[in-house]
């Protein structure tokens, strides 16, 4: 959708275990899904991306990110490293 080629993805939950699936509450707990992205392609991409990311319904927090270029100096290419919190209502 926004032209940049996805190297590697991992998703790991965090505290999905310690839900009770027996439990009669209404209000069900939040869990996170810590997501590392490796992503190449231009700048102007990369920011296209972040935009899909910002307005998505799903809550994101970009907790870092790396910027490496890849080449000549010149060219408008680059390898992008990103360490993404997401958050979901357990069922």
């Amino acid at each position: 959708m926004n032209k940049l080629a996805l190297q590697q993805i991992s998703i790991v939950p965090v505290g999905a275990g310690a839900v009770n699936k027996e439990s009669k509450a209404i209000v069900k707990p939040i869990c996170t899904l810590n997501v590392q992205l490796q992503l190449s392609g231009t700048y102007e991409d990369f920011k296209l991306f972040l935009r899909g990311l910002e307005t998505n319904i799903r809550i994101a927090n970009l907790r870092s990110v790396s910027v490496v270029p890849v080449g000549d100096s010149s060219q408008n290419f680059y390898n992008f490293e990103l360490s993404v919190a997401t958050y979901y209502q357990n069922p």
